[in-house]
């Protein structure tokens, strides 16, 4: 996956997960740049990667942009030491 490249390449990483366990199926990565953002566990035994058996995808739903926003800060914060990603 894109998360996985974006790892191998030692570079910023947020990455959203919807009805999966990012420490299974998420890129293994230096913590200081990388954060995995998942709202909703309720999903997790659903697995389905592209219908939501509910019909509502509450789990990628429920991921706000302020939670995106707020991680994107944190990573810069994180990384404004570095010259280049």
């Amino acid at each position: 996956s894109v998360a996985h490249i974006a790892t191998f390449c030692n570079k910023p990483l947020i990455d959203l997960f919807g009805p999966s366990y990012p420490e299974v199926i998420g890129a293994y990565g230096c913590p200081d740049k990388q954060v995995n953002i998942q709202t909703s566990t309720i999903c997790i035994k659903c697995r389905q990667k592209f219908a939501c058996p509910e019909g509502n995808n509450i789990c990628m739903q429920s991921i706000s942009v302020e939670q995106v926003k707020k991680s994107i800060h944190q990573l810069l914060r994180s990384q404004k030491n570095l010259k280049s990603y």
